[in-house]
């Protein structure tokens, strides 16, 4: 409905739109700009995170747990956290696996960055830990701002790192 009313605007009312100058009668969703981001190029491996934390709920206060006990410290213990979450698969029979480290929450895994070598190869995926992975996705909805600039085909995002926020202070 959004999208249909700014159609109907002409283009000086559009550019007011786009500063806020107008109160448009209805707003996409909250959170439309990241829907845009994960979809379609994000849009598996995101459903393949949402799917393992799925997965864990039966052990809900075992992965917690890891989760907590990984993030407790400075530097993160992430080599622990992936053998607690192997040895919690074998015990459930799941088999472990990794997530792929997609680029809209890694922007260092771009096209090639994360090869050893210094010359030309295939873009290729790095992997990682699942649940770091799960963090960074679900932390996009809390702590992002994810934009197109106009006429390019770049994305480009903002994530806060503030030393001291409150709750409240961050959701206003």
């Amino acid at each position: 409905a959004f999208f249909d009313y700014r159609k109907t605007l002409s283009k000086d009312d559009q550019r007011k739109l786009a500063r806020r100058e107008l109160i448009p009668p209805i707003n996409p969703h909250e959170h439309w700009e990241i829907f845009r981001a994960i979809n379609p190029g994000a849009l598996q491996g995101y459903n393949r995170l949402m799917a393992e934390w799925w997965r864990g709920q039966n052990v809900f206060g075992a992965v917690l747990n890891l989760l907590l006990t990984a993030t407790a410290q400075t530097p993160n213990d992430i080599e622990g956290a992936e053998a607690a979450w192997k040895a919690l698969c074998k015990s459930q029979g799941w088999k472990s696996k990794d997530a792929t480290a997609a680029q809209l929450f890694n922007p260092a895994q771009g096209k090639g960055t994360n090869n050893i070598k210094a010359e030309w190869r295939d873009p290729n995926n790095a992997k990682a830990f699942w649940l770091i992975e799960w963090l960074r996705t679900v932390g996009l909805f809390n702590s992002a701002i994810t934009r197109t600039p106009s006429n390019t085909k770049d994305r480009k995002t903002y994530v806060l790192a503030p030393t001291n926020l409150a709750w409240g202070t961050h959701e206003r």
